[in-house]
């Protein structure tokens, strides 16, 4: 009995350690096969990426919907969708089979569904409607047959993996230096461009009747190029025409952008103030 109990004990810790050392990684959880969504569709030339992909990537982090590659070169990320968040799991299918369902379950299945949704819609707008402030260079969000490219990924083990890109969903992004690593260091010139970009990339956002619903991580999930604001997580756009949600969206961005300013003290307040009046006008008109 003692040794099943050690056994079972020993295959636990096996598999929490590796779960802890790839980071929950598993090129398993990068594959699904959703219902094909032509207005997920871009139409552009795949092939002018190809020398970018003909490079190995390697792991670089983990997000709420994509596991995080660095390119070799260190000038682009590869992103690939954690579609494993969105399967059903099998006991699910079997009870929709049967059509015997709780409400709790089926709501919690909805949920699922609706985030999935929103996840592919808000990759679509970061390609479609925000590149300049994205720097999404490609996406591939449906299973296709045209791509023909796979390309190489290097796990925190390393462990290299060989990807079919038909078969899974990617952003393909420049890779920024992130915000909150490297403002602080920067002479005040560089800042005061990067607090200015911020406002004008927000109202670009807003212009386009984009809102972003993850407002709190907004600078967290932020980077800057040649003294550029980035928005580095392009999974929460969302499409809003509403002018007092608009208003609203950017005030709170505002207010997450004066609150990391302060950790510093207020050396930087009274020009975010004046670009913050400047750039609020077209919203209260």
């Amino acid at each position: 009995m003692k040794k099943i109990f050690f056994s079972i004990c020993l295959l636990i810790f096996i598999v929490e350690s590796k779960y802890f050392l790839t980071s929950g990684f598993n090129i398993k959880k990068i594959f699904y096969n959703p219902d094909f969504r032509r207005d997920l569709e871009i139409n552009e030339d795949f092939s002018k990426y190809l020398p970018i992909l003909n490079q190995k990537f390697f792991y670089l982090s983990k997000g709420r919907q994509c596991f995080v590659f660095e390119s070799e070169d260190k000038k682009y990320v590869l992103k690939f969708i954690r579609y494993h968040k969105y399967r059903y799991p099998l006991w699910a299918e079997i009870l929709s089979y049967l059509k015997i369902l709780s409400k709790n379950q089926i709501s919690l299945l909805k949920e699922k569904k609706e985030r999935y949704e929103r996840a592919m819609n808000s990759y679509k707008i970061a390609y479609e409607d925000l590149k300049d402030i994205t720097k999404v260079v490609y996406i591939h969000l449906n299973q296709t047959d045209f791509l023909k490219k796979k390309v190489v990924i290097r796990d925190s083990l390393k462990i290299d993996h060989e990807v079919e890109l038909d078969k899974v969903g990617f952003i393909l992004q420049k890779k920024e230096n992130n915000l909150k690593d490297v403002f602080f260091k920067f002479n005040d010139e560089n800042n005061k461009k990067i607090i200015k970009s911020f406002f004008g990339s927000i109202s670009y956002m807003l212009r386009k009747n984009i809102t972003n619903i993850d407002i709190l991580n907004l600078i967290r999930n932020s980077g800057c190029e040649n003294n550029d604001f980035v928005i580095i997580d392009v999974g929460s756009f969302l499409k809003n025409s509403d002018k007092k949600i608009l208003r609203k969206t950017f005030f709170k961005c505002s207010y997450e952008l004066e609150k990391f300013l302060r950790e510093k003290g207020d050396r930087y307040l009274p020009f975010f103030e004046e670009v913050k009046r400047k750039e609020i006008v077209w919203l209260e008109k």
